[in-house]
């Protein structure tokens, strides 16, 4: 975990150097590859060339692992992988984004519920937090903001052929300041 956790931050200080116009997805040198939409926000891939630069650094395998940069200015869907781990660091205003005033909700999935509770953490730039397999979670930017963050991922959750490795979960219920949500099986 530690050469991960220093793989980010060596990624942050890359991005905070950017100039403004140059941070956002779709014009981040860094994410330059494949952005997309998904599930409710904005998520560029690490371009393969910089990844495998930056994993030969830290000693990782860029085979198996993938950097994203996901920004949402909505509350994202929530959703479930069943092999990604998944190590995020917020970005905030000191890394030229948006103030970080959103959070990720979180809970445990187990198969055949029909109903899930989640408890909101809020997010602290630079403060790095986990999603293991098997937690249903979903992303809020807070009340009129967009929500940044870097992420680690391994094993990667994109497969080849470009599908997912996702499940995904009915509308959360719930309000931007409350400290749970409810989500229902599809």
């Amino acid at each position: 975990m530690l050469s991960n956790l220093s793989f980010l931050q060596d990624v942050q200080r890359r991005t905070s150097k950017l100039p403004s116009h140059r941070k956002a997805l779709g014009s981040n040198p860094l994410f330059s590859s494949n952005v997309q939409t998904l599930d409710g926000f904005q998520i560029g891939f690490m371009s393969p060339r910089i990844l495998a630069s930056l994993c030969a650094k830290h000693g990782l395998d860029p085979a198996i692992c993938e950097v994203v940069l996901m920004q949402a200015e909505r509350c994202t869907e929530p959703h479930v992988h069943f092999a990604g781990r998944s190590i995020f660091l917020p970005l905030g205003s000191d890394e030229g984004f948006e103030r970080c005033v959103g959070g990720t909700y979180t809970g445990p999935y187990n198969p055949g519920e029909q109903r899930f509770e989640l408890t909101f953490e809020p997010a602290v730039p630079g403060k790095p937090f986990i999603i293991d397999p098997g937690v249903l979670h979903f992303f809020t930017p807070g009340s009129g903001d967009r929500f940044s963050a870097i992420a680690f991922v391994a094993p990667r959750i994109r497969h080849d052929d470009g599908s997912f490795d996702i499940m995904r979960f009915g509308a959360p219920s719930f309000s931007f300041d409350a400290l749970k949500a409810v989500v229902d099986a599809l």
